[in-house]
């Protein structure tokens, strides 16, 4: 297997753990929803792509980098995966 897909999806493993742990600030009705994304976008997202600056990116690893934010966002905003706003 090519540096750059082990590279990637072992990031975006790590994100996906750590975007699980922020489960009970997602759900959280107090928090609006700009604090949230912000939450995402700079907690979340940078864990997914460290070091992503030295990849070999390939049109499969944008689109598996893009599918994580994707599903982050859906998490984050309490969108099931069959609904398509």
């Amino acid at each position: 297997m090519p540096l750059s897909l082990t590279t990637t999806g072992t990031q975006k493993k790590s994100g996906e753990e750590y975007e699980v742990s922020l489960n009970k600030i997602w759900k959280h009705k107090s928090i609006s929803r700009r604090t949230k994304t912000r939450l995402l976008r700079s907690l979340v997202i940078p864990i997914a792509t460290y070091a992503s600056e030295c990849w070999v990116m390939k049109k499969n690893d944008r689109a598996r980098i893009h599918v994580f934010e994707i599903w982050a966002y859906r998490s984050l905003l309490e969108v099931s995966w069959t609904e398509k706003r």
